[in-house]
């Protein structure tokens, strides 16, 4: 399957998110599984950084900006089989928002309460 995460924070940010999402990603691939990360921050080969401003009051982390134009022409062009949205932000609204509108199965997730955050 060709899967695409959608996040706010990834390795080498440290946090249970990313180090959950590590995990993740790296599982699927040992189990012959294509991932592509969109995220914030500094990405390396086989993600996509997505715009983002630092989180107040926690400077480390960035909150994606939304991109539903972005997203949606990435996914036309590579289409992932499904997508998961790991953060409750901007950034991972407007990916789902996205992923509803080209009828891609997306499933979310709840690591951390970032609308309290903001």
């Amino acid at each position: 399957m060709k899967i695409d995460i959608v996040t706010d924070t990834f390795a080498p940010d440290v946090n249970g998110v990313a180090m959950t999402l590590g995990r993740l990603s790296d599982g699927l691939r040992r189990r012959g599984h294509r991932v592509h990360v969109i995220r914030t921050g500094h990405g390396k080969r086989g993600e996509t950084v997505a715009a983002s401003v630092p989180l107040p009051g926690y400077k480390e982390v960035r909150v994606g900006l939304p991109g539903p134009f972005k997203l949606r022409k990435r996914w036309l062009r590579k289409r992932p089989d499904a997508i998961y949205v790991a953060t409750e932000s901007p950034l991972g609204k407007s990916a789902v928002k996205a992923a509803k509108t080209l009828s891609i199965p997306v499933a979310t997730g709840f690591h951390t309460n970032f609308h309290e955050y903001m």
